[in-house]
Order: C-alpha cells, then structure tokens, then sequence
C-alpha cells in the first residue's frame, strides 16, 4: 500500500511581511529625526542672531529660541518613544505575532494625537520666526512685506494641511487595515 501523498502546507499571507518592513522603515526614519532634532536650536541660533544685528527685537528672538529648543527637545523624546513602539510592532508583525496589531493601533492613535499637536505647535512657532524676520526688514517693509507676509501665511496653512494628511496617512491605513475582519481571522490563527 502506497503512502498517501503529503498534504501542501495552506499559503501564508504576505501583508505581514510588508506592512511590518514599511514599518520599520518608517520607524528608522522616525528615530533618525528624533537624534538630529535636538541640533535644530543650535543651527538656528546663528541665524536668528543675525536678524537681531538688523534691528529685530533681541527678547522676542530670545523667546523664540527658547520656544524652539522646548519644542525640539520635546518633539525629540515624544516622537523618538512613539517610534519606538513602531519599530517593535513592526518587527512583531514579521514574526507574526498577535501583539503586533495591538502595538501598531496604539501607535497610530499616538502618532496622529502627537503629531498633530507637534505639527501645530512647529506652525505657531514659524509663525513667530516669520514675524521677527519681518521686524528686520528695514522701515518695516510697508507693502511688500505685507504681501510676502500674506502669502507666507497662506503657504503655512497649506503645509499644515499636507503635514496633517502625512502624519496621518499610515495610522489611518493600519487603524483600517487591522479592524478589517478577514485580517483579525488570520491575525487569531497565529
């Protein structure tokens, strides 16, 4: 009597292995802007020093480096964390486990929570770098200045909106993805 053939092992799913290598990516990319953030203050400084030997107001470019570098540290540690939890979930993911889906929700829920108050945070704070520029220009600029100061503002609001919808995208798509029922089958036969 013959031996039955062996049975072919069921395919496995490949959306694991590339949602976690985006995520891992991404999240290399994360602590990379998390290690070089805290050297933002330091470059700017000198610059900002130089609009002060043009007349702008000393204190208000005190303040402004003082709120830049509280921003930048803290953008730093928040954001370094929370790509962290990305890089775990994602490395997760790869090995399937069932944690992985948890971790990467948490993360999107903290990424876009945290980035959007950082990205609002890092607008009002161009805003105030944007006004002491202007301060410098000599005889206040008038109407031109005025101008350039409206279309600043405008192209502001329009980097917000495509930072928002950056910062945004990927947790959206894990937030979807893994909520998805087929997804939540497979994710519990690991």
């Amino acid at each position: 009597m013959e031996t039955p053939p062996a049975l072919a092992a069921p395919p496995t799913s490949k959306w694991p292995t590339v949602i976690g290598a985006i995520a891992i990516v991404f999240a290399a990319g994360g602590l990379l802007q998390s290690l070089l953030a805290p050297l933002g203050p330091f470059m700017v400084r000198s610059q900002m020093q130089e609009f002060a030997k043009q007349g702008a107001d000393q204190g208000r470019i005190d303040e402004y480096l003082r709120q830049f570098g509280t921003f930048a540290y803290t953008n730093s540690a928040v954001l370094g964390a929370v790509a962290v939890l990305l890089l775990v979930g994602g490395i997760l993911l790869i090995k399937r486990r069932r944690v992985s889906p948890l971790l990467l929700q948490v993360w999107a829920m903290l990424k876009i929570v945290a980035g959007g108050f950082f990205i609002f945070k890092q607008m009002a704070i161009s805003r105030l770098q944007m006004e002491i520029i202007f301060d410098a220009v000599p005889g206040g600029g008038g109407q031109e200045a005025q101008a350039v100061g409206q279309i600043t503002s405008y192209a502001m609001w329009i980097g917000l909106g495509f930072g928002l919808l950056w910062i945004a995208a990927f947790p959206v798509f894990l937030i979807v993805w893994f909520n998805r029922q087929r997804i939540k089958d497979q994710v519990g036969a690991w």
